[in-house]
């Protein structure tokens, strides 16, 4: 019964039990006492089954009957609404009106005196009750008002939801390849005993499976904010994809563009395709096939996992766009017709070359766009850091490609990224992806050796006597060990050069060289452990500010690495033991003083130390390897 007592104008219990006594003495009061005995009632009323109150109230020791609560929950012109949820002791006051008429007409008036005197002291109580305002009048509106409606309730608690909080959950294509788990931090408001609201933080988890779609929705109950009076809310996060710089998604296919030389789509039947992931695999065309722009070929398998059925994949779409020339050289023009003839009928081979690692022509282009990024981006030491620790993991005792390391592109995958060594590696990989894309035909491990020797060169450096033509590892599992690459701090550092550079073929004097490529660069401690946050040369860049160099103008390659070690006066500047080694250890300080003095001596050590640095381990096609500085496609 809520809010009953206030529809009656009733401020009690106590006072609306008065009432309905008051109400009851004013029916009877008309009519003689009941003389039927229960039984007889009960026969009139067969055929109801009565749950609940039998009798209200006893009138000279005979109870008045009333119709309690039905079986079902509708009003019916003779029976009571009753709530479903509490309070279920009072009928309405018109259906208790008709069931007390239903009694009281089968009984036999008196016309002694002695009943009529008593009516008239119930007439006199009665007509004391009707000037009780409270009683009549609020009896009266209730009979009128609800006899013939039901009333209605529902939200009996009275506490309300607010809506959700809804945010995205930003995915990669690879996650939403692979899955993955995502650990998110989220602040809501909290109301405390004393009503305060104060921000609450929680870190969740949510496991993304593969396959799933962007728009997928993941529910958090009662994890949202708390408001007094209200139950509390939920967040919502909806699944969301980020852009990929080579794969788009449409439904649970993969789509790809594969840019390619004019000459290859002429020439070439298989093309290298790069997957999901970070893997390739080979495209075979068929023979009658002419490769133009817009040619599409299908890769079954190869996209994105299917929600219902996670052990099966997609296709990936693979769409070919040919690069024309917009300008070609007297000598390129000349080799293009020896390759190809022209007829009538149109193109017709006459020899075709055979398909190198890498495209000499595509070699060439990417490293004009190398010197432009650097230009824009100033990586020049991220560059040099990336080739080297591609090489760097070479072991001259194994004879097995590639379980053997050396430059051979293994460092494009995760596993090998992660190595402690390679810290912030990623930057310089997603640097140089674009320019993959845009040159399919050079490899990975020939891309990052160029880009290495590209920013030597554009530093101020010596000319590198290079080679290209390496083959790449294809899956992760083909990548080193950790453990190969030189540690800065080790507890001697002379015996660990040694132990690192002679497992790689180099002796001392090589050793001294290459460790003169720190006159680029700074250490970060936050990847390294090394150097600190910033200091008066690096903390406005060029580039991104922070960390600490070796040399004063760390974007130039000069000798200055060595005779800042040498004199050491400088507290701004990095000096790592093995730094400090170089000018302790009586073989190395030879070279180190040498270095110092003589620049052109330095350079000419570096070029030869940083070439053989950069064959180590690889597997070149042609064997000869591919020189592209002489307008020649090999050595």
């Amino acid at each position: 019964m809520v809010g009953l007592p206030r529809m009656l104008g009733i401020t009690s219990i106590r006072n609306l039990c008065r009432a309905y006594k008051s109400f009851l003495k004013k029916w009877f009061s008309c009519t003689r006492p009941p003389q039927t005995p229960d039984f007889v009632i009960k026969d009139k009323l067969k055929g109801r089954r009565m749950i609940g109150i039998k009798s209200l109230t006893s009138y000279h020791g005979h109870p008045i009957p009333m119709e309690g609560h039905y079986d079902h929950e509708t009003t019916t012109s003779r029976g009571f609404y009753w709530h479903r949820t509490v309070d279920k002791c009072f009928p309405s006051i018109s259906s208790l009106s008709r069931n007390i008429n239903l009694s009281t007409k089968t009984q036999t008036r008196s016309k002694s005196r002695e009943r009529e005197r008593e009516r008239e002291r119930e007439r006199e109580s009665h007509d004391h009750s009707l000037h009780t305002p409270k009683s009549i009048s609020s009896s009266n509106s209730f009979s009128k008002n609800v006899s013939n409606r039901r009333i209605m309730y529902s939200n009996s608690s009275g506490l309300l939801k607010p809506p959700p909080i809804e945010r995205h959950l930003e995915c990669t294509l690879e996650e939403l390849c692979y899955g993955c788990k995502k650990i998110i931090s989220i602040t809501t408001q909290v109301q405390t005993h004393s009503g305060e609201m104060v921000e609450e933080e929680e870190v969740i988890s949510i496991d993304v499976k593969p396959g799933w779609r962007r728009g997928t929705k993941i529910k958090f109950e009662g994890k949202g904010n708390d408001r007094d009076g209200a139950y509390r809310g939920d967040i919502i996060y909806y699944i969301s994809e980020k852009s990929h710089h080579l794969f788009t998604r449409e439904g649970d296919d993969l789509e790809l563009t594969l840019q390619i030389p004019l000459l290859n789509s002429l020439t070439s039947s298989t093309f290298s395709v790069p997957l999901l992931g970070g893997h390739r695999m080979d495209l075979t065309v068929d023979n009658d096939d002419i490769v133009y722009p817009g040619y599409e070929k299908i890769i079954t398998g190869q996209g994105m996992p299917i929600p219902k059925h996670p052990e099966m994949r997609g296709n990936l779409r693979v769409t070919f766009l040919v690069q024309f020339p917009t300008h070609l050289t007297h000598h390129q023009r000349s080799q293009r017709r020896a390759e190809i003839r022209v007829s009538s009928g149109g193109y017709s081979t006459v020899s075709v070359p055979k398909s190198f690692a890498s495209d000499p022509d595509q070699l060439r282009s990417a490293r004009e766009d190398i010197k432009e990024l650097l230009r824009t981006k100033f990586c020049h030491p991220l560059m040099v850091r990336l080739g080297w620790h591609d090489a760097g993991t070479y072991d001259k005792n194994i004879e097995e490609w590639p379980r053997r390391g050396g430059a051979n592109g293994s460092l494009r995958f995760e596993i090998e990224l992660k190595h402690g060594a390679n810290a912030g590696l990623v930057n310089a990989l997603n640097l140089l992806q674009p320019i993959k894309d845009k040159y399919s035909a050079v490899t990975y491990a020939d891309l990052f050796q160029l880009a290495g020797a590209t920013a030597v060169e554009e530093a101020g450096g010596p000319k590198l006597p290079m080679k290209y033509g390496r083959v790449d590892v294809s899956a992760p599992d083909q990548c080193p060990e950790e453990g190969r690459l030189p540690a800065a701090g080790p507890p001697s550092p002379a015996d660990h050069l040694r132990q690192v550079f002679y497992r790689m073929g180099f002796n001392d004097k090589e050793i001294v060289a290459l460790s003169g490529a720190h006159t680029l660069g700074r250490s970060r401690p936050e990847r390294s452990g090394w150097g600190k946050p910033e200091t008066k040369y690096t903390k406005t860049g060029p580039g991104a500010p922070g960390g600490q160099s070796w040399t004063v103008q760390w974007l130039k390659f000069d000798n200055s690495y060595f005779k800042e070690i040498q004199e050491r006066k400088d507290a701004d500047l990095l000096i790592l033991p093995t730094d400090a080694v170089l000018f302790e250890d009586p073989s190395f300080k030879v070279y180190a003083e040498k270095y110092a003095e003589d620049q052109e001596a330095f350079f000419k050590d570096y070029a030869e130390a940083h070439a053989k640095l950069s064959n180590l381990g690889a597997k070149f096609d042609p064997p000869e390897g591919i020189v592209i500085d002489d307008g020649s496609s090999k050595a």
